[in-house]
């Protein structure tokens, strides 16, 4: 069934000071009584809420208290709660909890932006220890373990399928998509406190990168380019985006494009699906979003990869090859983050103070 595209609009009650907000969906939650959407409403770069939206009742509501400002929003396996950074901190929120627990990593880790969950108990996500970027795999509890760190390279954008790890390398200019088995860790034997050599040796051995260098196969390398934001569907398959590698703030559109690997008998074959571009206002301008690109990369369903070229959501049929324009944007309208829920394709798109209300919230449908 063809999907129908909705993007929400909220009648004004009270105003805000910013000129710009944004409204857009970050996650799905489904059961078989209900359906919501995850959606985040930007009233500034310090007014930043989580809302949960029913499809079945058409209404909002808070999902966390005002002190937090939510980004890389992630539903923890089993939908018993979720997780965000807040403020360069991971928290963890679950849905029979009132407030949301921070985790305090035990290794100092930090600029970190995303993260994956392997389960309700783990998850793996790139941080900086010391100068560079390693991928670290971290418990509830904040015990993290060293998945890849080496020295003088910067490895990013993890992607876990099944044992397979892929992962983006960045040294001295070059880029390159790599591959390596994800390493098994187990669970440290309880260690008496009282034994200080026993606890820092245990310490020193999960600082150890735990993929060594030698194990990594390189499925390709870009010199001219920047690439980031790597997707896997399969141990088969990736995509990433790549972009130049310096970008002018103040040009009005930013290029960026949308590649393939996959594997074709024993070789890995590299193939640019489609460019796009995103308006400079939403990266650089003083109404940016708070989460930057993170909500402006291509959007996996399916077949269907959905992306925003411009103002408009579009997407590209990896069976056909073919793309397809889904949005007709007007001159002052921005449609982003796209996202699918049961059969609607739902999307953010930005406004100004006098079409937002904050108190009631409600959602009347606008069906294109």
């Amino acid at each position: 069934m063809q999907l129908r595209i909705i993007f929400f609009f909220l009648f004004s009650v009270f105003s805000f000071r910013c000129t710009c907000q944004y409204l857009y969906p970050v996650a799905t939650i489904e059961s078989e009584r209900n359906s919501f959407l995850c959606v985040l409403h930007q009233a500034s770069l310090e007014n930043v809420e989580l809302l949960f939206y029913s499809t079945e009742s058409k209404q909002f509501q808070k999902a966390l208290s005002a002190r937090f400002a939510p980004a890389a929003f992630k539903m923890i396996p089993g939908q018993n709660g979720f997780s965000f950074i807040d403020g360069g901190r991971i928290r963890i929120k679950e849905f029979i909890k009132k407030s949301p627990r921070a985790v305090f990593i035990d290794q100092p880790l930090y600029g970190f932006s995303s993260l994956e969950w392997i389960n309700k108990n783990s998850f793996y996500l790139s941080a900086k220890r010391g100068k560079h970027f390693g991928i670290f795999q971290v418990d509830r509890e904040g015990r993290a373990d060293t998945v890849v760190a080496w020295d003088g390279l910067d490895c990013m954008y993890p992607q876990k399928v099944d044992d397979h790890l892929f992962f983006i390398v960045r040294s001295n200019g070059q880029c390159s998509v790599a591959k390596a088995v994800y390493p098994s860790i187990k669970k440290t034997e309880v260690i008496d406190l009282q034994d200080v050599d026993a606890i820092l040796k245990a310490e020193q051995h999960r600082k150890k990168s735990l993929i060594d260098r030698e194990a990594v196969e390189v499925l390709f390398s870009e010199s001219d380019e920047k690439i980031s934001f790597l997707h896997s569907t399969n141990k088969d398959e990736c995509f990433f985006v790549s972009h130049p590698e310096a970008i002018d703030p103040q040009q009005e559109l930013i290029p960026f494009a949308y590649h393939q690997l996959k594997m074709i008998g024993n070789t890995w074959v590299h193939k640019k699906l489609f460019d796009f571009c995103i308006s400079n206002k939403l990266l650089f301008s003083e109404s940016r979003l708070y989460e930057s690109i993170t909500r402006l990369v291509p959007y996996h369903h399916g077949k269907k990869v959905y992306f925003t070229d411009q103002s408009d959501i579009f997407f590209y049929d990896l069976q056909t090859k073919v793309i397809e324009q889904k949005t007709n944007a007007g001159p002052d309208e921005q449609f982003f983050a796209p996202i699918v829920l049961g059969e609607k394709l739902f999307y953010g798109f930005l406004g100004d103070s006098e079409i937002f209300s904050h108190s009631p919230l409600t959602c009347p449908s606008i069906f294109l």
